[in-house]
C-alpha cells in the first residue's frame, strides 16, 4: 500500500472502496487513512463523511466500525498461550503489533516473505485467532 501520509501530513485520507477485509482495513488505517467507507455508501453519506473528516472526525461505514470494535473483544491471552510461541514467532508478533507488513518483517528479520507467512499461520494456530487484529490484541493484553 502506498503511504502518502508521511509526505502529506496535513492531508486527511479517506478510503472509499469495495473491500471490507479486516487486513486491508487495518493496513489502510495504519498507513494513515483517517476514514474508511464502503462504496455502497450513499452520496449523502459520502458528503457527510467529507464534512466530518474536515472537522476532525474519523468517518467509517458502520459495518467497518463494528469490525474494528469486535477485533478488540478478544479475551487476554493466557500466559501459557504466549509461552507456546517460538522466539521467532514472538518477534514476528511483536513486529505485527508495531504495524510492520510482511515485507518489512522479512527485511527486519532477514527471512523470506513466505517464511513470515508461515510464522503468522503458526501464531494464529497457537493463539486460536483468525486475524492479525486478534493476534495483536492478545499480544498487547498479555
Amino acid at each position: 500500500m502506498c503511504v502518502l501520509k508521511p509526505v502529506m501530513r496535513q492531508t486527511q485520507f479517506m478510503m472509499v472502496t469495495v473491500y471490507s477485509d479486516a487486513k486491508l482495513i487495518f493496513e489502510a488505517l495504519r498507513a494513515g487513512a483517517t476514514g474508511y467507507l464502503l462504496k455502497r455508501s450513499t452520496c449523502e453519506e459520502l458528503l457527510a463523511a467529507i464534512a466530518e473528516i474536515a472537522h476532525g472526525g474519523s468517518p467509517m461505514s458502520s459495518s467497518i466500525a463494528r469490525m474494528i470494535a469486535l477485533s478488540f473483544h478478544c479475551p487476554p491471552a493466557a500466559a501459557s498461550e504466549m509461552d507456546k510461541l517460538a522466539p521467532q514467532e514472538q518477534k514476528v508478533l511483536e513486529l505485527l503489533a508495531q504495524g510492520f507488513v510482511h515485507k518489512e518483517i522479512a527485511l527486519e528479520m532477514a527471512i523470506s516473505i513466505p517464511t513470515v507467512g508461515t510464522y503468522i499461520r503458526r501464531i494464529y494456530d497457537k493463539l486460536h485467532v483468525h486475524t492479525r487484529a486478534q493476534a495483536v490484541a492478545k499480544f498487547q493484553n498479555r
